[in-house]
C-alpha cells in the first residue's frame, strides 16, 4: 500500500512537473506574447507590416517574426526532408535566449550560404553539429552559426518542437491578402515591463483601422501550458490528497501491527529491553520495509511513466518528457519520509486514545475512536468513487471516439510524399506514383488527394442556393473513393474523362446542410463566377478529427500543383507489412522523392484526440491509486477491529460462534464505511461530472448510467477487500487467537 500510493504519487509529480513547475526555457517568460493575424478577418486592403508592431515602443520592447519552411538537407551523403523556421534576426533576443548576434544572422544575398542555428531536434537528427559546419539544402549551403540549449522549445505548440533548426528572413509584411490567398506570419513580442497582456490587447485593436481587432494576443506560458495545465494541477492536487491517505492507512496498519505485537514487546521488556531497544527494533524494521517500498514505487513509477508516454500529445511533449529525474526521485523520497512520518504520529496519537480508552473504561471515547475511524474510511471510499466515475466516463468517451463510424477505412495507409518535380509535371507523375502502388502485391485500391485526414485545405468562396459559404475543396483522382473506404450513395465518382472543376463529388453534409434536396445535377459557382456541376454524393468523413462534426466538402478532379500530394491505399492484410514495398514502389517512379509520412487513417484520426487519451490515463491512474489505498485502508480496519477484539473474538469462537458470525462482527464498521463513502462519492461525482463535458464525447454527463455502473463496481471490490480477511479470521482456531493475543 505504501509503495502504491507513493509510487502513483510520484508518477503524478512527473506527469504534472514539465507544465506547472518546471519554468519555460526563455527568460522573463512572463512578458512574452504570440502574436497572430485573425485569417478571417483579413480583406483585400489589409496591409499589416512587422515594422507597425516595433514601432509600438509603449507596448514592446521588441517583436520578431517567424514562419515555417521545410527544407531537404544533405547530411554524410544522405538527404533528409525537415522542417526549418524562418525566423526574423532578433527572434532569440527576443525570447531572452543566448544565440548569434544579429548582424550574424541576416538573410542571405545573391549565392552566400545561409546562416543556421540547429535546435535540440536539429543536433539529434544531424548528429552533433557545431559552428562552422556546413549543410546542403539543394542549392546553397546552410551554415551552422551557433547552437542552443538542449532544453530550447520552439515557443508555438503547432510547432511542436520539432523544427529542425532556425533560418533568417526578413518578413516586411506579416498580413495581407494576395489575391485568392492569405499572408498571415506570427509573431512573437517581449511586453514592456508593466505592460499587462489585457492591456496590450486593447491598444492593438485600433492598429489596423480596416480591420478592428485584426491581431490576436495571447501570453505564451499560457499557449505553451495552457491546454494541459488544469489537467496537471488537478493531477499535483490528488496526488496529494492519495499521499494523505496513504499516511491515515500507514497509521492505521501501525496500530494494528503495535496491538498484535504487545504481548511480544511486553515480554521483551520483561526480559531487559529499554524504550531505546524497542524504538531502534521499530525504526530498523520500518526502514527496511521503507526502503524496499521505496523502490517498489519507483519501479511502479517508472512502468507508469513508460505507459503513459506513448499517449501524452505531441504538443505536451515539445515541453518535456515526463520521466524519473533527480527531482521526480528527490520528490518520491519526501513523499516516502513524509507519509511514513505522518503515520508514525498518527499511530502515536491513535495508541495513547487506546490507552486512555482501556484505563478509563469510556464508552464516549471509544465511540468518538470509531467515529473518527468511520470518517476517515468513509472519506476514502469518497474519493475513490468520484475518481472512478471520472475514469468510467473519459474510458466510455474513448471507446466511443475509437469505435466510432468514421466514414473511412481505418486500415487505408495513407503516405503524406513531396515532390521535388517542376509543377507542371507532378499530376503525370502522381499516375504513375499510382500505376507503381497498384503492382504491389497485395493493394487492392490505391488513389491521390491533396489532402486525406488530419489537416485543414484551402477553403473557396462559393455560391450555393444563392447564399455565400466558404468550402473547402481537395482534389481526388477517381480511385481515391474506393481507396480510402468512402460509398457513394448517391449518383457516381469522378471518372478520368471528367474535367477537373467543371463538374464534382459532394460529401453528404454538403448536401443536407446547402441543398436540402437532391443534389446530383446541381450545380453552383465560385467567387471567379466558374461553375459545377455535382455528379455524385460520398459519405460523410472525419477527416479533420474524431470530435469535430463532418462539415461540407467538395471533391474534385486532382490537379497536383503544390508540392506535397497524399496517397491511399487499402490493402489485404495487415498495413504496417506493406508500407516498405511501398515506399519501394514510390521511390521506384521519383527516387527524389520525399515520404514524409506512412501511417495508417485510423493511426492519423487517433493522433487527433490524444488530449482525451491523455486525460483518460491519467484519471485511470487516479481511480486506480484511489481504490487501491482505499482497500488499503478498509483492511486496516478490519485488521485493526481484529486485533481491538481478538480476546473477545476467541471466547466468541469457543462458546459457538459461526464463521458468519465473526465476519459479520469485525466487517460491520468496513461495510458501512465503504457504503456511506460510496453514496457520498456517488452523489459528488454525478455533480462534478457537469465539468468534464467539454472532454467527453457521445457520454451525457448528466446520465446516471456510467455512474451507477462505476459506483456498483467499486462498492463490490471495496467490500469484498473487507470480507476476505474476515473469512480468514473467522476460520481461525480460537486457540491460536487466544495465543496471538
Amino acid at each position: 500500500m505504501f509503495a502504491v500510493g507513493v509510487g502513483l504519487a510520484t508518477a503524478i509529480f512527473a506527469l504534472a512537473d514539465p507544465y506547472t513547475l518546471r519554468p519555460l526555457p526563455y527568460g522573463d517568460e512572463a512578458r512574452l506574447v504570440r502574436l497572430t493575424a485573425d485569417f478571417t478577418r483579413i480583406t483585400d486592403t489589409t496591409r499589416l507590416r512587422l515594422q507597425d508592431l516595433r514601432d509600438r515602443q509603449d507596448l514592446f520592447d521588441d517583436v520578431a517574426a517567424y514562419d515555417a519552411e521545410f527544407r531537404s538537407l544533405e547530411v554524410s551523403g544522405e538527404t533528409l526532408r525537415a522542417r526549418t523556421l524562418q525566423v526574423t534576426p532578433n527572434f532569440l533576443a527576443v525570447l531572452g535566449v543566448p544565440g548569434p548576434p544579429e548582424d550574424r544572422f541576416l538573410p542571405p544575398e545573391g549565392d552566400r550560404e545561409v546562416p543556421f542555428v540547429p535546435t535540440g531536434l536539429g543536433a539529434g537528427e544531424f548528429g552533433s553539429l557545431q559552428p562552422g559546419e556546413r549543410l546542403g539544402d539543394g542549392e546553397a549551403f546552410l551554415r551552422v552559426v551557433s547552437t542552443l540549449p538542449e532544453a530550447f522549445r520552439i515557443p508555438d505548440p503547432e510547432h511542436d518542437g520539432r523544427s529542425a533548426g532556425l533560418t533568417p528572413f526578413s518578413p516586411e509584411v506579416v498580413a495581407e491578402r494576395i489575391g485568392y490567398s492569405v499572408r498571415a506570419i506570427r509573431m512573437i513580442g517581449r511586453l514592456k515591463t508593466g505592460v499587462t497582456v489585457d492591456q496590450a490587447r486593447a491598444a492593438l485593436l485600433t492598429l489596423s483601422p480596416d480591420v478592428p481587432g485584426l491581431l490576436e494576443v495571447e501570453p505564451v506560458r499560457e499557449l505553451m501550458t495552457g491546454a494541459v495545465r488544469p489537467l496537471a494541477t488537478g493531477a499535483l492536487a490528488g496526488g496529494l490528497l492519495i499521499l494523505l491517505i496513504c499516511a491515515v492507512n500507514v497509521a492505521g496498519l501501525l496500530v494494528a501491527r503495535a496491538a498484535w505485537r504487545e504481548r511480544e514487546l511486553a515480554t521483551r521488556t520483561a526480559l531487559g529491553a529499554t524504550r531505546f531497544d524497542l524504538g531502534r527494533l521499530w525504526l530498523v524494521e520500518l526502514g527496511l520495509l521503507s526502503g524496499v517500498a521505496l523502490l517498489m514505487a519507483l519501479g511502479l513509477a517508472a512502468a507508469v511513466l513508460v505507459a503513459v508516454r506513448s499517449v501524452i500529445p505531441q504538443a505536451y511533449v515539445s515541453l518535456g518528457s515526463p520521466e524519473l529525474t533527480a527531482r521526480v526521485v528527490g520528490f518520491a523520497m519526501m513523499a516516502g519520509c513524509a507519509v511514513l512520518g505522518a503515520g508514525l504520529a498518527g499511530a502515536q496519537a491513535t495508541t495513547s486514545w487506546i490507552a486512555r480508552v482501556r484505563h478509563d473504561g469510556s464508552p464516549w471515547l471509544n465511540r468518538r475512536i470509531s467515529f473518527v475511524r468511520l470518517g476517515l474510511a468513509a472519506g476514502q471510499a469518497a474519493f475513490a468513487m468520484v475518481l472512478a466515475i471520472g475514469a468510467a466516463m473519459m474510458i466510455q468517451t474513448y471507446a466511443t471516439l475509437m469505435l466510432q463510424d468514421v466514414g473511412y477505412d481505418r486500415s487505408t495507409i495513407a503516405m503524406s510524399v513531396r515532390s521535388s518535380r517542376p509543377s507542371a509535371e507532378r499530376t503525370e507523375q502522381a499516375r504513375a506514383v499510382l500505376d507503381s502502388l497498384r503492382r504491389v502485391p497485395g493493394v487492392l485500391a490505391a488513389g491521390a488527394s491533396t489532402v486525406v485526414v488530419n489537416e485543414k485545405t484551402s477553403w473557396t468562396r462559393f455560391l450555393v442556393a444563392g447564399a455565400e459559404e466558404e468550402i473547402h475543396v481537395r482534389g481526388v483522382t477517381p480511385d481515391f473513393f474506393a481507396a480510402a473506404g468512402l460509398s457513394i450513395v448517391e449518383g457516381r465518382a469522378l471518372t478520368t474523362d471528367d474535367r477537373p472543376g467543371e463538374v464534382v463529388v459532394v460529401n453528404e453534409a454538403f448536401s443536407r446542410q446547402l441543398l436540402g434536396t437532391a443534389s446530383v445535377g446541381q450545380t453552383f459557382s465560385d467567387s471567379r463566377g466558374a461553375t459545377s456541376r455535382i455528379v455524385g454524393v460520398v459519405t460523410d468523413a472525419f477527416d479533420l478529427d474524431l470530435v469535430t462534426p463532418p462539415e461540407p466538402r467538395i471533391y474534385a478532379g486532382f490537379g497536383y500543383n503544390n508540392q506535397t500530394a497524399e496517397y491511399a491505399v487499402r490493402v489485404d492484410g495487415a498495413p504496417d507489412a506493406l508500407i516498405d514495398a511501398l515506399r519501394e514502389a514510390i521511390l521506384v517512379v521519383d527516387p527524389a522523392a520525399r515520404i514524409e509520412s506512412a501511417d495508417t487513417i485510423g493511426s492519423r484520426l487517433a493522433e487527433t484526440v490524444r488530449d482525451r487519451t491523455f486525460a483518460s490515463l491519467i484519471l485511470t491512474v487516479f481511480g486506480v491509486a484511489a481504490t487501491l489505498v482505499t482497500v488499503a485502508g478498509l483492511v486496516s480496519m478490519v485488521t485493526f477491529a481484529v486485533a481491538w477484539r481478538a480476546r473477545e473474538i476467541a471466547i466468541r469462537l469457543a462458546i459457538g460462534a459461526t464463521g458468519g458470525n465473526i465476519s459479520r462482527l469485525v466487517v460491520h464498521e468496513a461495510t458501512v464505511a465503504a457504503v456511506l463513502g460510496s453514496a457520498v462519492g456517488l452523489l459528488a461525482g454525478r455533480w462534478l461530472s457537469t465539468y468534464l463535458e467539454s472532454l467527453v464525447y457521445g457520454v451525457d454527463a448528466g446520465s446516471w448510467h456510467t455512474a451507477l455502473a462505476a459506483a456498483g463496481l467499486m462498492l463490490t471490490i471495496m467490500v469484498g477487500s473487507a470480507i476476505v480477511p474476515a473469512l480468514q479470521l473467522s476460520r481461525a482456531p480460537s486457540a491460536e487467537i487466544l495465543r496471538s493475543e
